[in-house]
């Protein structure tokens, strides 16, 4: 087991940081999250929807929490497939 952090950044309404973001930008944003974690700081990005959050940056994330996830376009009802399908214990996982 590893030691929880000793200190958590939440990063709420997470898409306003990545709607429009450059893919220069997105890859910035990922090495940032990736140091972040390697200096023992928790980091949480908040969003409504997984698609918000690009794979990349996801990627870098060891602990993912949905709740009450709902699929209002065909949009939606994508990206929550997708992101139901990646989740430990899923019929599909890797």
């Amino acid at each position: 087991d590893t030691a929880a952090p000793g200190l958590m950044v939440l990063i709420d309404e997470a898409h306003l940081i990545f709607d429009g973001a450059t893919a220069a930008i997105v890859r910035r944003i990922e090495q940032i999250t990736r140091l972040i974690r390697s200096k023992g700081v928790g980091l949480i990005y908040v969003t409504q929807s997984p698609s918000d959050l690009p794979h990349i940056v996801a990627g870098q994330l060891a602990t993912r929490i949905q709740h009450a996830l709902r699929a209002s376009t065909p949009q939606h009802h994508k990206a929550l497939k997708a992101a139901a399908e990646t989740m430990p214990g899923s019929i599909n996982a890797a």
